[in-house]
């Protein structure tokens, strides 16, 4: 049985997508937030469809998860994955990890808001600014693990994210280990 056949009583039948981008934006009104039909949807769609820009960025508006069967350019494409990850965080997996999105402050930024982790794709010096590594210890504590260095002993950011997760304070440096009102803010939040 091929991917794009359902079984039936009598037997397969076989399912189709739509062909072109005019025709998957049309079948696309048919569905609602958050409706699981849209992944399947782009699934059977063809491959002009799946690598339209416009196809997969109206689809991840209506279901983020079907960046999972996106083309690898719309996996890479940050308007299209911050519109995933907006409308479904689990989209966050489905994103290509090594994209030269990950150099850009703005798109990086607005990751880490809504996926404190993601700040572990994010390229130097972006890792070590203030402003974007406060924002993802602000959303997961944890985060601090892929801070630059400078970030790890900046008291500001620390605390940041103690307040989010105390058991980040094992990434935090040694001197605000030992840091008797991070160590407090900690202990309150653990």
């Amino acid at each position: 049985m091929c991917s794009s056949d359902l079984p039936t009583m009598g037997g397969c039948v076989s399912v189709h997508g739509p062909k072109k981008p005019d025709e998957f934006l049309q079948a696309l009104t048919e569905f609602g937030a958050g409706d699981s039909s849209v992944y399947w949807l782009v699934e059977q769609s063809s491959r002009d469809v799946r690598t339209n820009r416009q196809c997969m960025l109206e689809a991840v508006k209506k279901n983020g998860l079907a960046l999972d069967v996106a083309a690898s350019a719309c996996k890479a494409d940050a308007e299209i994955v911050l519109a995933a990850v907006t409308q479904d965080s689990d989209a966050f997996s489905y994103i290509e990890k090594n994209g030269k999105m990950w150099n850009e402050k703005v798109f990086v930024l607005r990751l880490v808001t809504m996926q404190g982790s993601a700040l572990q794709y994010a390229k130097v010096p972006l890792n070590s600014n203030k402003e974007v590594v406060l924002a993802a210890v602000s959303n997961t504590g944890t985060a601090l693990l892929y801070a630059g260095e400078d970030m790890k002993q900046d008291k500001d950011v620390v605390l940041a994210a103690v307040q989010q997760d105390g058991s980040s304070l094992q990434y935090a440096c040694e001197d605000l280990r030992k840091n008797q009102e991070v160590v407090l803010e900690a202990v309150r939040k653990t």
